[in-house]
Order: C-alpha cells, then structure tokens, then sequence
C-alpha cells in the first residue's frame, strides 16, 4: 500500500512539475513568439483562432549554431477538426547565437476544421479586394483635388498638402464632401431607368430601388465589404456608380 502510494506521489509530482507556469519570462516569450510564426503559415488566417492555453513542458539545448528552446504547448481554437477546445503540438524555437535571429519548427501542423477554413479564406479574400478598393479610390481623389489645388503653389508642395489631408480624412468622408445633390439626382435619374430596364425582375428591381437611396459614401461602403448583406448585383452596382462618378468629375476639371 506505501509502495503504491509513493508511486502515485511521484505521477503526481511528475505531472505538476511538466505543466510550466507562465512565471518564466523566457519560455512564455519563447511559447507566443512560436505560436506568431505558426499564425502567419496559415493562408486562409484560420491560424490566428490558436491561443496559448498553456506550456506543458519546456527545456533548453545549446547547439552548433543555435540555442534550441524545445517547448510542448497546449493550444486552444474553436476551430480544430477533433472538436477538441485544446490540442497539444511539440515546437522548437531556434536562437541563432551570432545575431538572435530567431527561427521555429513544429512536428505537426494544427488540423483544422474544413468549414471554418472556407469562411476564413473567404473574409481573407474579401478584405483584401475591399483594400485594393480603397487605394484606388484614394489615388482617384488625390488626382482630382491636385487637379483643383491652386496651380500658383510649388507642385511638390501641393502634393504634399494634399497627402496629408487625405491621410488625415477616410476615403468615406471624402466621397461624401465631394458628393452633391447635382450628383444625386443624375443618379436617381439612371436608376429609374435601371428599373424600367429590370422589369419582371422584381428582387433586382427592388436592389436597385434600395441603391438609389443610399449616398455616395454608403455605395462606397458597399465596394469595401462593409455591408455584408449587399448581393453581388449591388456591388457591382456600386462600383460602375463610383467610376462614372469619378470619370464625370475628371472631365468637368479638363473642361
């Protein structure tokens, strides 16, 4: 009975002593460092759901070139394949010892749920043509405000200005200042039209009708993904809306 006792005794220390706490600075920076790098391996950014749920083990090895930290971590995300809440990975964090530069490998990568990586790939995608949209925007109304800036100024100092004032201003707020109600009413008049032209399609006539009462800088919004439940037939919308907006402001300056 002693016997068995001691043996349980020392499973139990065994366990507590393996489960490192996130007292020691080096291993917890070591721990987060690895999971950054693990999060950026990821293409459809479902890695950045992990979260350190704790450090299991942790030890060091000095090698040739490298000060090898290996650390086993228990990871969190409510995405894993095993519906498990926490999965455990072994890792390496190399430390070069000439410059630092830290490098790091794992013996197996997170295996994630199917579902949740479509979605993830999809906001990835979505966010990403939403930043395109706006730096296009962008240069178009830095070109049409060097366009209307006071041509007696140094140009490099015009443009400078200008940087600064659209730095300063969201691509929103802009479009909505050079909005008017001149602009509106072109706008309406072409949706009208629209809808004359959509008859017998009544879920697409009644897209268009919810366009035309929205500002310029909401059909922006619209172009960026900001509305989510705008259909692809109003974002497209919005973007021919935007371009012939911008390309009758254009000729108006040339004129």
């Amino acid at each position: 009975m002693r016997l068995l006792r001691f043996v349980l005794l020392c499973i139990v220390f065994y366990v507590c002593a393996s489960i490192v706490p996130f007292g020691d600075e080096d291993q917890t920076e070591m721990a987060h460092f690895a999971l950054r790098e693990l999060a950026k391996l990821s293409d459809s950014g479902v890695y950045s759901t992990l979260s350190l749920s704790r450090v299991l083990s942790y030890r060091e090895e000095d090698g040739l070139f490298h000060q090898n930290h290996h650390l086993s971590l228990e990871l969190a995300s409510p995405y894993f394949a095993s519906k498990l809440a926490v999965e455990s990975f072994e890792m390496i964090v190399m430390v070069h010892k000439d410059d630092g530069v830290k490098s790091f490998a794992i013996d197996e990568f997170p295996v994630m749920d199917e579902a949740a990586i479509e979605s993830f790939w999809i906001s990835k995608v979505e966010e990403k043509r939403g930043l395109r949209e706006e730096a296009f925007r962008k240069l178009e109304i830095e070109s049409l405000l060097m366009s209307r800036a006071d041509l007696n100024s140094p140009l490099d100092e015009r443009a400078l200005e200008i940087k600064e004032m659209v730095g300063k201003q969201s691509v929103a707020q802009m479009i909505e200042e050079l909005d008017s109600p001149i602009y509106k009413q072109q706008r309406d008049m072409e949706s009208t039209k629209r809808r004359a032209q959509l008859a017998g399609y009544a879920g697409l006539q009644a897209e268009e009708q919810e366009l035309s009462n929205m500002s310029l800088s909401e059909l922006y919004a619209i172009t960026i993904g900001e509305r989510e439940t705008a259909s692809d037939y109003q974002i497209s919308r919005a973007k021919s809306t935007l371009d012939k907006f911008f390309l009758k402001q254009q000729q108006q300056q040339q004129r």
